[in-house]
């Protein structure tokens, strides 16, 4: 199954997932641990793929970014042909997310846009995508809970 990773190791990832841009010292001392053995942990996550990158949570509003929406594509069929058309999808700087689904769908793209002709813009060009048969989009109104505050470590 692979390496075993004791409670520190857990105690890391959950402190991380919180604020990755703590230091090491205050980290170290926060888990009552020696800086060096608190380094070599964080370094042995990172070579193991458990922590893939470090990253910054951006609030897009803020940037002019007013709707997120969800849209949800049916295709007719995952083919080699279709895959490299969805690397199109994946390249449009408005999908910030895009995910291959099971059920009545077949994949999903998460876009932010600044306004409603942007939306429109990218449901077309989407729609126009070979492969892809049929699309039907969300707005998202609310969110309640973002990916970014994902913490399964987490201790309440």
């Amino acid at each position: 199954m692979g390496r075993e990773y004791d409670e520190l190791d857990i105690s890391i990832l959950r402190e991380l997932r919180e604020d990755a841009s703590i230091s090491y010292k205050k980290l170290a001392e926060k888990l009552k641990t020696h800086p060096n053995t608190l380094m070599q942990r964080i370094k042995r996550l990172e070579n193991d793929g458990v922590i893939k990158k470090y990253t910054v949570n951006i609030d897009y509003k803020k940037l002019g970014l007013e709707f997120r929406a969800m849209i949800l594509l049916r295709t007719k069929g995952i083919t080699v042909s279709a895959v490299k058309e969805f690397g199109n999808i994946i390249k449009m700087p408005q999908v910030i997310s895009f995910y291959g689904l099971a059920g009545q769908y077949d994949a999903v793209a998460m876009v932010e846009v600044r306004n409603m002709k942007e939306l429109n813009d990218v449901i077309q060009k989407i729609q126009s995508t070979p492969g892809v048969v049929r699309t039907s989009t969300y707005l998202i109104l609310t969110t309640y809970k973002h990916h970014s505050e994902y913490n399964p470590f987490k201790i309440d």
